[in-house]
């Protein structure tokens, strides 16, 4: 059985990251979708490893106003990640020249 090392390392990514509700009560967060800052209001967080760099995590906020359900949010998540995944390894294996993250 030969091992894939596309797979491996895109199983590695969606293992690692990390979807959760986050409050923040003393520094404002900026909702990526809106661009909107909150405080003290609830708020969505995507956590995942850079594709790049080892040790290097990438975050993701959004707001209740643009995202109404986590499960909204989760899946939108998720389904970038993919396509930036898709995206990075073909610009790894040389078939586009700038990748577009």
């Amino acid at each position: 059985m030969k091992r894939n090392p596309r797979e491996e390392f895109v199983k590695d990514i969606k293992n690692r990251s990390k979807v959760k509700k986050i409050y923040p009560l003393f520094f404002y967060q900026k909702c990526d979708k809106c661009g909107m800052e909150f405080r003290r209001e609830t708020m969505y967080e995507y956590e995942t490893p850079s594709l790049v760099f080892e040790n290097v995590r990438c975050y993701t906020r959004g707001c209740t106003e643009c995202y109404p359900t986590f499960s909204q949010f989760e899946n939108e998540m998720k389904s970038k990640t993919e396509k930036n995944i898709a995206t990075y390894l073909d610009w790894k294996d040389g078939k586009i020249l700038v990748p577009d993250l």
